[in-house]
């Protein structure tokens, strides 16, 4: 089960990837420790995963079940709206 942190979070990376952490700390206004906590979380369950660049640091993209997860909240988050 997705906690509503670790939704907002697979969104924004779903939305803005590749994103760094302090990015998605900005644009869904939670403290970067939390931010990074729910990024491990969800790296756990395989939903990110990290990409390093030597020139730009770490940052964060979906995985394929990240994609197919963030894709099924964007169906619900459309019939909710409804």
């Amino acid at each position: 089960m997705l906690l509503k942190q670790q939704i907002n979070i697979l969104r924004c990376i779903g939305t803005y990837q590749p994103i760094s952490q302090i990015n998605i700390s900005k644009k869904i206004a939670l403290l970067p420790k939390w931010v990074s906590l729910k990024v491990r979380e969800l790296e756990s369950m395989g939903l990110v995963q990290r990409v390093d660049s030597s020139r730009r640091g770490k940052f964060y993209i979906l995985t394929e079940n990240g994609y197919k997860v963030n894709l099924l909240l964007e169906q619900i988050e459309l019939l909710t709206v409804k």
